[in-house]
């Protein structure tokens, strides 16, 4: 429920931020697209990020609990401050990550149609492939985003803490623990998310 809850604002944030920056930036160029990407990003991670960090919570949690006494706890503990705790951290990531991945899909999706044209199978391929080979290059900041969310505001207080605690317990592997889970998560994902874009920016939009 957590993750039902924020995904439909984000989403909603993010694609409208990301066309919006994009037609600003002059909207054909692959730097416009990773730059419109960036700002889209750290737009829809401002109403995730305390929705993503509740879901960490409630999967770790050793007892069943529901969404409202997760947030209940959380905050009587640890501050309403800890919802917000990894938002650095995940906009470290994910600006990377759609740096890449809207680019990538832009440029693959010219590569496969360069008519443009309503496409699905090449829009979910595009995707796919986009999504997985940003997912692998952006590992590393998802282990330390992770483990603030997991670690949380009374053991660390910051990216630099977390990072070395990743160092620490594993090294170097540390820093890519994670990485197959994490691209075969996103292939399906990016896949889905701009199918169904693309779909609905279609149908929407007069011919």
């Amino acid at each position: 429920w957590s993750v039902v809850l924020g995904a439909g604002p984000a989403h909603a944030l993010y694609f409208g931020v990301y066309e919006g920056v994009k037609a600003k930036l002059g909207g054909d160029s692959l730097i416009s697209a990773s730059l419109a990407g960036t700002a889209a990003t750290a737009a829809s991670d401002a109403i995730m990020t305390p929705f993503d960090t509740l879901k960490q919570r409630l999967q770790l949690s050793p007892q069943r609990s529901s969404l409202l006494e997760c947030v209940r706890g959380l905050v009587a503990r640890e501050g309403w401050r800890s919802l917000w705790l990894s938002y650095p951290t995940t906009i470290c990531l994910t600006m990377p990550f759609h740096a890449l991945h809207f680019p990538l899909y832009e440029g693959l999706g010219r590569h496969f149609n360069p008519s443009g044209d309503y496409q699905p199978l090449v829009h979910c391929t595009a995707g796919a492939m986009a999504g997985g080979m940003a997912a692998a290059l952006t590992t590393p900041i998802d282990v330390i985003k992770t483990t603030l969310q997991t670690k949380g505001a009374l053991r660390l207080s910051g990216m630099r803490q977390a990072c070395r605690l990743v160092w620490e317990e594993s090294g170097v592997r540390g820093f890519a623990r994670g990485m197959a889970p994490r691209i075969l998560a996103h292939m399906p994902s990016t896949a889905v998310c701009w199918t169904v874009y693309e779909y609905f920016k279609w149908i929407l939009t007069p011919q």
